[in-house]
């Protein structure tokens, strides 16, 4: 039996208006992604490298915690984690992986 796959270019050009309204909501996510996790990083990477150990030790536990963790393993631990000891957002679970 053989299988013939027809691909509906109709249904592709008729979603494109609702792709492009996506893109800034794509490029805010990103970007704010990104500013949020580099603040993040200097201030651990700041507080890792203090001489006092109750600054040091939880800055490089939460280091070494996510960079030994795959990126795909990160987020459902922490919104199990948070989400079973406390009433969190799921925005906030997922926020805290990064």
């Amino acid at each position: 039996m053989e299988f013939q796959f027809q691909f509906d270019w109709q249904a592709a050009i008729n979603a494109v208006p609702y792709l492009l309204k996506g893109i800034p909501y794509t490029l805010l996510i990103s970007f704010g992604g990104l500013a949020i996790g580099f603040v993040l990083g200097i201030i651990f990477g700041l507080l890792s490298i203090n001489k006092k150990w109750f600054f040091r030790w939880p800055a490089t536990a939460y280091i070494e915690i996510f960079r030994g963790t795959p990126i795909l393993v990160a987020p459902p631990f922490s919104c199990r984690c948070c989400l079973s000891s406390t009433v969190c957002p799921i925005w906030l679970a997922a926020r805290l992986t990064r």
